[in-house]
């Protein structure tokens, strides 16, 4: 079964004072997703009864960038064929609504505006029915003017030799504040004429990374920072790796 995430954009121009009423409109959802889906779904604003059925457990924002927001959630006694519909709504001005489902356990929302608050609800689709499930904070996209903060804490284990007698190691790392979701990792040896490695990371599931080729006996000097196609990042973090 291939994983399934499908995308859909809806910009609506409300007054503030429409805007507040119908914040989190449970018909106004309703109706936009039965013109997505084309089909009859009920939509049922309260808890499922059946408490574990793909249970979403520590919903959270991942990352953040200029214009997107990244969610995570774990899902306990997952069962095939439950979906999870998520809605994004613009805070302030509702400007922005968008309706997303996936199988996954990570959606990210493009197309967003910098310097934006975004308040979302997650909704499980089970059987034509969909059901509340859990509300994030309001979270805010990244301000086109910020410098990124630094990547406070670099991780580094689980060296493993490969067949070819180099080492794989496993990278994680603790984001700044801003929680960006891209990343430039760049290394190199204690051997100037290796050169340096560039990689870049896009994260949607853990600050995590595996480097590979590395060889034995060699000491490497490493850097992470934040990274956006629109703007340079500040100093970045640098630990060895020996």
């Amino acid at each position: 079964m291939y994983a399934l995430m499908c995308l859909y954009l809806y910009c609506v121009a409300l007054t503030a004072a429409a805007a507040i009423q119908n914040f989190w409109n449970e018909d106004e959802f309703c109706r936009k997703l039965n013109a997505i889906q084309i089909a009859n779904i009920t939509c049922n604003s309260t808890q499922l009864n059946i408490d574990d059925i793909n249970i979403l457990d520590n919903v959270r924002i991942l990352c953040r960038e200029l214009d997107s927001l990244t969610y995570v959630w774990t899902t306990k006694n997952k069962i095939d064929g439950v979906k999870i519909v998520v809605e994004l709504i613009s805070h302030d001005t509702i400007e922005t609504h968008l309706i997303s489902e996936t199988n996954l356990t990570n959606i990210r929302f493009d197309s967003l505006k910098p310097n934006t608050k975004y308040a979302s609800r997650f909704r499980k689709l089970i059987n034509g029915t969909t059901y509340h499930a859990a509300e994030t904070q309001v979270h805010k996209t990244l301000d086109v003017g910020q410098n990124k903060g630094l990547v406070h804490t670099i991780n580094i284990s689980n060296f493993t030799v490969t067949n070819d007698s180099t080492l794989n190691t496993s990278l994680t790392w603790m984001p700044s504040n801003d929680m960006n979701c891209r990343y430039k990792i760049i290394y190199h040896s204690n051997y100037a004429f290796e050169g340096l490695v560039t990689r870049y990371v896009d994260v949607k599931e853990s600050y995590a990374y595996t480097l590979n080729a590395l060889i034995p006996a060699r000491k490497y000097t490493l850097t992470i920072q934040p990274y956006y196609r629109l703007k340079k990042s500040r100093q970045p973090s640098s630990p060895e790796i020996r």
